[in-house]
């Protein structure tokens, strides 16, 4: 239709351009001007120009009618529908025709049309015949019209999609020219169905409180434990809106909805199969393209709905790429990652269908619907996902089987999509703008207790994959508390905190987010780290110990503790001794904070013994307990070991068996005997070896803090009990060294002053009977610790009675024995080398 316009067009111009050149040349002559002759019937003419060149004669015909119509008029092309001048050639009369109520080429013979030949004009060139009716062709034009349900208005988008080019034509009656041409024809478009969305997250917490409105969890329900989080693995009746599920609501205009789908996707970008197999024809094997992105579709078939997943090889919409149907049991079916292997369970909880609606109840899992319910070997990857939905109804499923009942557009239909099973809108897909996320991976948890001036540091540093929830941190004591020493701790600053009692530990405090009371919570994080502390005041708590445990949650509700024990009893230490405890040992070990530095400035031990190092043993810590050994406190740092079971040799009575070997060495050696004494006081003396033995009572220093300077070597045994006051004191660290063997029991007193914060005794001390250190006597309140140099062994074992003020029991030790190799090479003088005692420097019973 185009190409006629135009050729029309063209033709009328080099015609118009031809009749002016002609007018133009004829009008350098003079003409005639001769008035026309009209029938008086129709204003066809007022007057008539007749102009003569070369043998050429134009003669128009000037139309007066008011109401000017184009007609039909012959050329030399054929008839043209025109208002034409026709020019002829020598005696040829050009005519134009002149249009009132009569109409020249109607086929009608009518009043007033032009004449057609010279024959027709009288010698004034008025017209005498009006005759067209023998050269007008007879034409009665058809009308094509498209058959139903097609149109043949096209659709506002994307028309050729739906348009069957040529499909409805007709015969024009007569000839027509040109003739009544085919039409295009068009699927009148449906409008798709629309969608909602509704998550149902799980309103049942877990074992300790915890909920989400938005992630699935790794927790498991074992037996009555239900710790699961948004998951219907163990499989489960839907009975109540307490459980999990997502609910997508499918709703159409016009037509019944045919397939229903659900995508969850990481990127966003979504490319799905265009066909599916409904015949199962495409072989075994399912997968998607990767862990970030999986899905499914529901198909109407018989009045089921029948699951399909994806087969993806290519990009996603590849002709390779299909949906498959699923294996189908209890409501349940498994959508295959990119190694064939079920990544993700889906159920499929309920489906209300009416025909234009479709509302779909499902629920996602990514544990083995088997077993255990453990997790899925590969489920997708963590994080956040996006949820698009789709539906297709009848129209925009697959177009071969709309058109049943119209075998020609059913055949035009098969033309244009090529395959049966091809999807018409196979990628329409809709955000619902909500997103779900899973997270199964725990966090990681690190827990420290350490001394910060006259309080606790608690410190944490939590790890996730993803995002942290938030915490709870628990403080408990264990029954051998004594509770007459429990106070109330605080957290500092105090106007932040209120007082915390710790209790004994129940199973349903440990942790639990919403039940029992707790020391410490936070809820609401963000972010995959935190590291953080809290200060705590513990008051004037020392009757045991403080057991800390920290929960931590990430968004998915994955727990995981943590836990420190801190003992707030005195505590001693030693820097490179021995330990040896027949029935192991229950002392408390410090731990301080580098960035403070060296909490002893000022001390007596400050250059003494290292506060990084010191530890019950930094060297060997042995008993006879059954079971493996455990790594001392400070292994890492100072290369301690333990040795479990240690074996030795039982000594009878140290007194006896020592005092029997010197006494067979003591000729020889040239022992210098002191007098019998039941006080030592003064000096030693650095002259020789000196020796004492009483059957009786020793006191060493007095209560007045009177002192005994040890500036030599001494052995003295005592068959009563020693009992220590003040210092004993060394001139020469490093070669004086004075030994205590005791039948019966040792005390070690308190002093009263001056205070250093220790009272220094260089001597190594061994005892049939118990070593006790005896609280401080100061009026003040001002306690020292006990600082011995040397080593203490008890057959009764060591009783610590000495605390210190709360101020200073965190950071001192209340005794601290420091080993020296001189009072190895004295005893070796002294007994010899064939006396088997415990080569320790603290030993406890």
């Amino acid at each position: 239709m185009e190409l006629k316009r135009i050729v029309k067009e063209i033709v009328l111009v080099i015609f118009l351009l031809f009749s002016f050149v002609l007018l133009s040349r004829v009008s350098a002559y003079a003409g005639t001007i001769k008035d026309c002759e009209c029938d008086g019937t129709t204003n066809v003419c007022s007057y008539c120009e007749t102009f003569q060149y070369n043998g050429y004669r134009a003669e128009k015909s000037c139309n007066l009618c008011d109401d000017a119509k184009w007609d039909w008029c012959e050329s030399d092309t054929g008839w043209v529908y025109d208002c034409c001048v026709t020019y002829r050639y020598d005696n040829s009369v050009w005519c134009e025709d002149n249009e009132g109520s009569a109409v020249c080429g109607n086929g009608v013979v009518e009043t007033g049309e032009e004449c057609e030949s010279d024959s027709d004009c009288s010698s004034n060139q008025s017209c005498k015949s009006c005759d067209c009716q023998d050269n007008i062709p007879t034409c009665t034009r058809c009308t094509p019209v498209c058959p139903a349900p097609l149109s043949s208005t096209p659709p506002a988008s994307n028309p050729t999609d739906y348009d069957f080019v040529d499909f409805a034509s007709c015969t024009d009656t007569g000839t027509c020219v040109p003739p009544t041409e085919a039409i295009d024809c068009y699927e009148v478009v449906s409008p798709q169905p629309t969608i909602a969305f509704l998550l149902h997250p799980e309103n049942y917490p877990t074992t300790l409180g915890f909920t989400s409105q938005t992630h699935t969890g790794a927790g498991k329900l074992v037996g009555s434990v239900d710790d699961i989080v948004n998951d219907f693995i163990p499989v489960r009746v839907l009975a109540d809106a307490n459980q999990f599920y997502m609910e997508a609501t499918f709703t159409d205009t016009d037509l019944d909805i045919e397939a229903v789908y659900a995508w969850f996707t990481q990127s966003g970008n979504i490319l799905t199969p265009q066909t599916l197999d409904l015949d199962s024809s495409a072989g075994s094997g399912y997968k998607t393209k990767g862990r970030a992105d999986f899905g499914f579709m529901l198909h109407k078939e018989g009045g089921s709905w029948v699951p399909y997943i994806p087969y993806i090889v290519g990009d996603g919409d590849d002709l390779n790429d299909i949906w498959k149907k699923a294996s189908y049991t209890n409501n349940v079916f498994a959508i295959k990652g990119p190694d064939g292997n079920d990544m993700v369970n889906v159920q499929i909880a309920n489906i209300e269908d009416t025909g234009k609606q479709v509302k779909l109840k499902f629920s996602v899992s990514f544990k083995q619907n088997s077993g255990q319910n453990n997790l899925i070997a590969n489920p997708p990857t963590e994080g956040n996902y996006n949820v698009f939905l789709m539906a297709n109804d009848t129209f925009g499923f697959t177009p071969y089987d709309n058109y049943d009942s119209y075998p020609d557009i059913a055949a035009a239909v098969h033309s244009l999509w090529l395959t049966n099973e091809k999807i018409r809108y196979y990628n329409n897909w809709i955000d619902t703008t909500k997103d779900w996320n899973v997270d199964l991976t725990p966090p990681s948890a690190d827990l420290g207790v350490s001394v910060d001036g006259a309080n606790l540091k608690i410190s944490w540093d939590l790890n996730d994959n993803l995002d942290l929830y938030g915490l709870v941190l628990d403080l408990f004591i264990d029954s051998s508390y004594k509770l007459n020493q429990l106070d109330d701790v605080e957290i500092l600053p105090l106007t932040e905190n209120v007082p915390y009692t710790p209790t004994e530990q129940t199973e349903i405090q440990v942790g639990h987010l919403t039940l029992g009371t707790h020391l410490y919570k936070v809820v609401g994080m963000s972010g995959k780290t935190s590291s953080s502390s809290i200060t705590l005041d513990v008051g004037d708590n020392r009757g045991g110990i403080f057991y800390f445990k920290i929960t931590a949650f990430d968004d998915g509700g994955n727990p995981i503790q943590a836990s420190e024990s801190f003992d707030l009893r005195d505590w001693m230490g030693t820097e490179g001794g021995l330990l040896y405890s027949m029935g192991g040992t229950d002392i408390a070990v410090r731990n301080f904070l580098e960035e403070n530095g060296n909490p002893w400035i000022g001390s007596f031990i400050e250059n003494i013994v290292s506060w990084r190092n010191i530890a019950i043993s930094t060297e060997l810590i042995g008993d006879k307990v059954a079971g493996n050994p455990i790594a001392p406190e400070k292994s890492p740092t100072v290369k301690s070991y333990m040795v479990r079971p240690y074996t030795v040799t039982d000594v009878g009575s140290y007194y006896s068996t020592l005092k029997s070997a010197f006494d067979s060495r003591k000729v020889g050696l040239g022992v210098i005997e002191m007098p019998v004494t039941t006080k030592l006081s003064g000096s030693l003396g650095n002259v020789g070896i000196k020796s004492m033995s009483t059957v009786n009572n020793l006191s060493v220093g007095g209560p007045a803090n009177e002192e005994f300077v040890c500036d030599g070597s001494g052995i003295f045994f005592v068959g009563g009990d020693l009992n220590i006051y003040g210092k004993i004191r060394n001139v020469n660290a490093n070669k004086d060294a004075c030994i205590f063997v005791v039948q019966g029991n040792v005390y070690i007193h308190g002093t009263i002053e001056p205070k250093q914060k220790y009272e220094e005794i260089n001597a190594y001390i061994l005892a049939d009977g118990e070593l006790r250190i005896n609280p401080d006597t100061d009026l003040n309140g001002e306690y020292d610790g006990v600082y011995i140099n040397g080593g203490i062994h008890s057959l009764k074992g060591v009783s610590l009675k000495r605390s210190l003020q709360l101020k200073d029991r965190l950071t001192y030790p209340a005794l601290v024995v420091d080993h020296h190799s001189k009072y190895g090479v004295l005893s070796r003088i002294l007994f010899g080398g064939q006396v088997n005692i415990q080569k320790t420097e603290v030993g406890f019973r």
